[in-house]
């Protein structure tokens, strides 16, 4: 018997070779469970989004997530915070890591830690925008005060000005600087120094994936460029594709390419009758192929257009 768990974690070795160990908590027992694990409650989890490593700990921020009855199949669910999971052990075998949970944000309205960048002092935390369409906004916590951030939340606002505020319930998403609209809950910003530029990557519409750049983490960002479509939305049905984020430790000695990955799934409709939906769903549950990374790599000579 199998089932899905909401986070697992993979490590990867390079020498000799490429290999990944994956891990989750009560591994290859009846009832396994997620490895970022904070409650039993089966209709609240966690979903890490971005990290990064600090004076030998790794940060990974956590979105809460809550059942919402009223969404649409698979899709009915909400955001309701953001943590912070602070990894003290790292070299340790992953089943004894010491992890402390420190709660981040509990704005509603929007999602810090989409994805992470740091620039002098601070750690710039991207974060999505509840309102329908994905936009970008934002925030950033003093490197000196990552270990404990909840009260060191700043946004950056219409004016160009970093506001405290933003984990009041009262928060009002108009007065935040959006960076840029239909962006993605989940993507990557990475410094490349090849082009001298920040590059954000981003998938949206289920099919394909983007890229924009900017020379300060804080924007101006450039308008988006489409780099790449996923194919299996015209060769797998009831297939949907989402989650593109960049890995830059794999872009080459000089990072001369966009290396990232990109998950698919399937989201039967529940329009179908019940024995063509069951029949469906089993079906998915044999494509082997689905539900796992892919990795792709194109030459930012390529799409810059430079030589």
């Amino acid at each position: 018997m199998s089932a899905f768990i909401r986070s697992t974690i993979g490590i990867s070795a390079c020498d000799p070779s490429f290999d990944m160990n994956y891990y989750w908590r009560q591994m290859y027992s009846p009832h396994p469970k997620p490895f970022f694990h904070l409650t039993d409650d089966k209709d609240t989890w966690y979903w890490p989004t971005d990290g990064f490593e600090l004076n030998g700990k790794v940060y990974v921020a956590l979105t809460e997530h809550v059942i919402d009855p009223d969404g649409p199949p698979g899709l009915n669910f909400t955001v309701t915070g953001v943590v912070l999971a602070i990894v003290q052990n790292i070299e340790e075998d992953p089943a004894q890591w010491t992890i402390e949970y420190k709660r981040l944000s509990d704005n509603p309205y929007a999602s810090p830690g989409t994805t992470i960048a740091r620039v002098g002092k601070y750690f710039y935390f991207f974060s999505v925008l509840h309102n329908g369409t994905h936009d970008i906004m934002i925030t950033r916590i003093p490197a000196l005060s990552i270990d404990d951030p909840r009260g060191f939340v700043e946004y950056l606002d219409k004016e160009g000005r970093w506001r405290k505020g933003f984990n009041q319930k009262d928060f009002d998403r108009s007065t935040a600087e959006i960076l840029f609209q239909k962006g993605s809950t989940e993507m990557t910003v990475r410094y490349h120094e090849l082009l001298n530029k920040w590059v954000a990557l981003y998938s949206k519409n289920f099919s394909e994936v983007y890229v924009r750049t900017a020379d300060d983490v804080w924007g101006p960002w450039s308008r988006e460029i489409m780099v790449f479509k996923m194919p299996e939305l015209e060769t797998v049905e009831h297939s949907l594709c989402y989650a593109g984020k960049e890995h830059i430790q794999y872009s080459g000695e000089h990072q001369e390419d966009l290396v990232f990955t990109y998950a698919c799934n399937f989201l039967i409709p529940d329009s179908l009758p019940e024995e063509q939906r069951s029949a469906e769903l089993e079906k998915s549950f044999q494509n082997m192929d689905m539900y796992v990374p892919t990795t792709i790599s194109l030459s930012l000579y390529d799409i810059f257009n430079f030589k």
